[in-house]
């Protein structure tokens, strides 16, 4: 369980409210409007849950689980592996998931319940595609990518639906995070 508590009137004594169930919560990340808030629960079982909530003055409304299309995940069964949740400056929590197919791809949805897409789909980005980043106008989004069987880095824009691999390296590279004003791109 986690919890969420206002530091506008922080006591030792503050209320926090908590999301209850099982599992370890990890991995908070706030909307850009900070009305929302994405979450990660892992129990221990081969499976990863993203969930969404609300929160208003403090008070998180009821968490919903963020759903994946298709069946199952790599570690078989009906489970799903959903992680790495970031948020888009129009409001759209983006993250990568894998469950049919076994591989990570990744997937965005309206935050208060809407059925996860595949952001990228398949024929056009083959392979695992992991750690997503947005830059502030949410045009541009960097990954990583397993097409070249090294883990390297790649960009998407929305606009014209351009993808450019940026990185060429014999090493795997992860979380590609942009700046600010969304000029550079690091890892």
């Amino acid at each position: 369980a986690s919890a969420v508590r206002s530091t506008r009137s922080w006591s030792a004594s503050s209320h926090a409210t908590r999301f209850d169930g099982e599992g370890h919560v990890f991995n908070p990340v706030w909307s850009p409007d900070g009305e929302w808030l994405s979450f990660e629960v892992n129990r221990f079982a081969g499976n990863i849950d993203l969930f969404v909530t609300e929160v208003r003055d403090a008070t998180p409304a009821p968490a919903l689980q963020v759903k994946l299309p298709g069946g199952s995940s790599p570690f078989g069964g009906p489970n799903q592996v959903v992680v790495n949740p970031v948020w888009h400056p129009q409001g759209i929590v983006v993250f990568e998931g894998s469950n049919e197919s076994g591989k990570f791809r990744l997937y965005y949805a309206a935050p208060g319940g809407a059925a996860a897409a595949e952001m990228i789909p398949r024929t056009k980005a083959p392979g695992d595609l992991t750690f997503p980043s947005i830059d502030s106008t949410g045009n541009l989004m960097a990954f990583v990518s397993d097409q070249t069987g090294n883990g390297d880095i790649c960009t998407w824009n929305r606009n014209t639906d351009a993808m450019v691999q940026i990185t060429a390296t014999p090493g795997s590279e992860m979380f590609p995070s942009y700046s600010p004003d969304g000029q550079l791109l690091v890892n």
